[in-house]
């Protein structure tokens, strides 16, 4: 079930700035960056049915999920993942990796 990308550069030894929310967290799971990393993801309850959970859980191998649910923001270096009702954190969180104060736009 997984991609065929090519093997995908660590997001550690990157200073791009990765980031994922709703469906992001799967398509960067797809892609084999999420290895080793912290993050978390919304393929669960209550966002997801069990039939979705089972069917993406392979997507997570390898991954450090976060399951605790009230932590809607997880940053593991310059990735960051967020969970559906996290919006305003994810945004805030993406700017201040990006420099970019949410004040000036």
């Amino acid at each position: 079930m997984r991609s065929s990308f090519p093997e995908a550069t660590p997001v550690r030894s990157s200073t791009a700035v990765v980031a994922g929310i709703w469906a992001g967290a799967l398509v960067m799971a797809s892609s084999g960056i999420l290895v080793g990393c912290r993050m978390t993801h919304n393929y669960r309850s209550p966002w997801a049915g069990s039939e979705i959970e089972s069917f993406v859980q392979e997507y997570w191998s390898g991954a450090d999920v976060v399951e605790d649910r009230s932590i809607g923001v997880v940053t593991d270096g310059s990735l960051v993942t967020a969970l559906p009702d996290a919006t305003s954190e994810f945004t805030t969180t993406v700017l201040a990796l990006l420099s970019v104060d949410a004040e000036d736009r």
